[in-house]
């Protein structure tokens, strides 16, 4: 159902807020933009409470897809779990399946979602989806399909109350990745996380190149449905070199 409607006009360049607690209510609810001019939205999530300062960002996103990916998440994992938020973008009832693989491309279960209504986002703690998931060590990713065109948000929680909300979800792939920020540390360092959804095998080269200009490329072949998890510390040939480095990868196919 509907909550409210909010109604503004915004000047060039100018911006406007809603206060979500005060203004609707402190729902969990979703929300439609409309507008006759070009927008950006970004909705921040904070903590109402004494226990922390943790929060989260992300933007608002333009259009729906029919399919999804998702890698990789923490299910449950030392305390840490993660919650999908998938809405209905379209203005008919819709269904979602949530189809979970492990990181070797085997299955760890489905999850059917039905009756979703136009604009409606249907939330699922992967921690609590019972015999429908199992997934390997609580890690893995998802595939989210749909015959009306969706749009999805992940909620990652840990043991101290922290989260952090990320809508970096891989609508159709891309066969050449750019990442200006790839750290090479101990206790901080970058993990890189290849998923091949594509019908058939497919090996990606990630070139990792120094603030000096030295290069480390790496080969790694990818089974379909499966992810190719690389952490950047833990290289022979990064050894030694703590430093930020720009990553670049590239594929025969959508990764």
């Amino acid at each position: 159902s509907i909550i409210t409607v909010l109604n503004g006009q915004l000047g060039a360049h100018q911006s406007f807020a809603v206060d979500a607690q005060n203004q609707l209510n402190a729902c969990r609810c979703s929300a439609v933009i409309s507008s006759n001019q070009p927008l950006q939205a970004v909705v921040r999530i904070e903590q109402t409470d004494t226990s922390g300062s943790a929060l989260g960002i992300y933007r608002g996103v333009s259009s729906g897809r029919t399919m999804l990916f998702y890698a990789p998440f923490h299910a449950v994992d030392s305390g840490a779990q993660t919650e999908l938020g998938v809405m209905n973008a379209s203005t008919n009832d819709t269904s979602f399946t949530l189809d979970f693989f492990n990181f070797d491309g085997t299955s760890a279960g489905t999850h059917v979602t039905n009756n979703a209504k136009p604009g409606q986002t249907l939330w699922r703690d992967l921690s609590a989806l019972g015999d429908d998931v199992a997934l390997t060590n609580g890690i893995g990713y998802v595939r989210i399909t749909a015959p009306q065109p969706m749009v999805a948000v992940a909620v990652h929680t840990n043991l101290d109350d922290g989260f952090i909300v990320d809508d970096n979800f891989a609508r159709t792939g891309a066969t050449d990745i750019l990442m200006p920020r790839v750290n090479n540390s101990s206790t901080r360092g970058s993990h890189l996380y290849f998923a091949n959804i594509a019908e058939s095998a497919v090996s990606v080269q990630t070139r990792l190149r120094h603030p000096s200009g030295a290069n480390v490329t790496i080969e790694s072949p990818i089974q379909p449905n499966a992810v190719a998890p690389i952490a950047v510390s833990a290289l022979p040939e990064m050894a030694g070199q703590p430093s930020l480095y720009s990553a670049i990868a590239s594929s025969m196919a959508p990764t």
